[in-house]
């Protein structure tokens, strides 16, 4: 099922139909539904309590877009976990200072600093400046063998950078971020 690009054409009778297939389309434990939809489709209005995983293939510049499209599955009555899948492309040559690990860190500064103006906990400039430093400089990993390895380092680079702790969680490479 999907959404016809922006979401404000597809209209709401037929946005209402597409959500309810969606909610009551598992009817095994081993069926499974999927919803295609960009950031700001999910982030409007909808509940998705069906949900348990959301896959942002396409990064949003703004976190708080994110964070409202996972809170489309987050809602009451979700009786089920809900993982959230963040891909991302490390180049081999530039590593942690690739694109989407940089706007990882440049996502999780903002998000930081939109909870410390709401809840002051340390200096807004030494975010500013942490920020700066992150995104200017680089740094070297060091790491130049097996593919895991140097992956291994990028993420502890970022856990580093973001303060946040990123943990290997399976055999297949996926980390999970813990807050």
């Amino acid at each position: 099922m999907n959404l016809r690009g922006d979401y404000r054409s597809t209209p709401i009778a037929e946005r209402a139909a597409i959500v309810e297939r969606f909610q009551t389309n598992l009817k095994g434990p081993k069926q499974f539904a999927l919803l295609v939809l960009s950031p700001k489709a999910a982030g409007a209005g909808l509940t998705l309590t069906a949900a348990t995983h959301i896959i942002h293939l396409s990064r949003w510049w703004n976190p708080a877009v994110e964070e409202q499209c996972n809170d489309r599955a987050h809602r009451i009555g979700q009786p089920r976990p809900v993982c959230i899948h963040i891909p991302m492309a490390v180049h081999s040559g530039y590593l942690e200072q690739s694109f989407d690990c940089l706007l990882h860190v440049l996502m999780t500064r903002k998000r930081q600093l939109a909870q410390s103006t709401l809840w002051p906990t340390g200096s807004n400039n030494d975010m500013v400046t942490g920020l700066r430093a992150g995104l200017f400089t680089s740094s070297a990993v060091g790491v130049r063998g097996h593919q895991q390895d140097t992956i291994n380092a990028v993420m502890q680079s970022l856990s580093e950078k973001t303060n946040e702790i990123l943990r290997l969680d399976d055999q297949e490479g996926r980390y999970r971020i813990e807050r």
